[in-house]
This record gives structure tokens, C-alpha cells and sequence, in this order.
């Protein structure tokens, strides 16, 4: 548990300080390489967990889908809605709040304590920084919170970071192809779809995305 408290304030200070490096101020390369992959239907519901104040929301949102973000920084959301001037509500309750814009959902939440019967049915997760933002100990929960999350035929893009640890301290984390096996293969098909390069803190990294596809279950 204190490990948990550590990381969310690990986090929170990074956005209270404005130490944001890691926030990238573009839409991914990759998102938009592989979107199409997904072959997602109109107006589909798609998750981002620990999204921060992504542009990746909003091209997903201009694709027609329905987008849900999951995030635990305030400053972060309200910085999402004001810096791109978009109209929100906030609804607040007792292990959340709701931050409501156009075409566009953020809740405020520790995802692992985030009530996922608030959620309505996912169709894609859309994973850039959530997997490799979080320590070792923590990616198995996560990866089964998502599990538990999706219903059978959801899909997810995943994007990975691979890079050399003894030039780069997480986080990222590295997440390479075998560890990423480990964590999804019980529950869903994985497909590797393409892999660039790119910088990590200022050192050379690789991206990789990946297909998801979860597996037939008897819920």
C-alpha cells in the first residue's frame, strides 16, 4: 500500500511542479499509424487510462468515438480542458469526480481504486503511457484491471518503451515483448504491429505497438 501512496504522490508532485517532460505535445506518431487497426466502430467507447492532458483525447474524440479518460491529477484535466477551450462540467462524489466536455469524459480517480461500474462498456483501450508509467510491482494489477475491465472483443492499442537501462532510470519503465507476454496472453491475442524510434528523456528509445484483442470468457 505505501508503495501505491508513493507512486500517486510521485505523480502529483510532477504536475503540481510542472516538472511535465514527460507529456508530449502532439498527437502520438503511432496512434495515428495504427489507429486503423482497431477497425473500430463509429462511436465506440474508448478508454485512456492515466491519460494527463493528452492530445491523443482529442484525436480520438475527431475519429467519432466516445472517449473516457481515467486520471489522477486535477491540475492535469482542468489544464486539458482550458488549454485546448473546451466547455466542461465538473460532478463531483465521494471516490471521484467527473469532468464532462464535448464528445469527451475525465474522471478523477487512483485507477486502481476508480469504481469501474461507472464506466459504460469499453470497446478499445488506447495505452501510450499507462503500462510503462508504472514500477514493476504494479503492472500485473494493472494489466488485470484492465482485464476484468474489458469484455470479450474489446481491443487495445499498447505502446511500449524499450530502451538501454543502464543510460536511463524510470520512469518509463522498460516493458520489452517477452514481459508483455507474460502480463496478456492468458486473456487476449497479441499482435505486434510496428516498432520507431524515439527519445526517452533525451536518449535514444524504442516505441513499440501492439493489437490486443481479448479473448472469448464466460463472464
Amino acid at each position: 500500500m505505501k508503495a501505491h501512496s508513493d507512486h500517486n504522490k510521485f505523480w502529483l508532485d510532477k504536475w503540481a511542479s510542472n516538472a511535465i517532460g514527460f507529456h508530449e505535445d502532439f498527437i502520438h506518431p503511432l496512434l495515428k499509424q495504427y489507429w486503423s487497426s482497431i477497425n473500430s466502430a463509429p462511436r465506440s467507447n474508448v478508454l485512456v487510462p492515466l491519460c494527463g492532458k493528452s492530445k491523443d483525447l482529442l484525436y480520438l474524440r475527431d475519429q467519432g468515438h466516445n472517449v473516457f479518460g481515467i486520471e489522477i491529477s486535477e491540475i492535469a484535466i482542468v489544464a486539458f480542458f482550458a488549454e485546448h477551450k473546451i466547455t466542461y462540467e465538473k460532478i463531483q462524489h465521494a471516490s471521484h469526480d467527473i469532468f464532462l466536455g464535448e464528445g469527451l469524459t475525465v474522471y478523477r480517480s487512483d485507477i486502481f481504486n476508480f469504481p469501474k461500474k461507472t464506466l459504460p462498456k469499453i470497446d478499445v483501450i488506447y495505452d501510450r503511457a499507462s503500462l510503462i508509467a508504472l514500477s514493476d510491482k504494479q503492472r500485473q494489477n494493472y494489466s488485470d484491471w484492465l482485464t476484468t475491465s474489458a469484455q470479450s472483443g474489446c481491443k487495445s492499442l499498447l505502446i511500449t518503451l524499450e530502451y538501454d537501462e543502464e543510460k536511463l532510470s524510470p520512469p518509463p519503465y522498460l516493458v520489452d515483448r517477452m514481459e508483455l507476454t507474460a502480463l496478456y496472453r492468458d486473456n487476449w491475442e497479441i499482435t505486434h504491429l510496428g516498432q520507431h524510434s524515439a527519445l526517452a528523456k533525451g536518449y535514444q528509445a524504442r516505441e513499440n505497438a501492439y493489437l490486443l484483442n481479448r479473448k472469448e470468457f464466460n463472464a
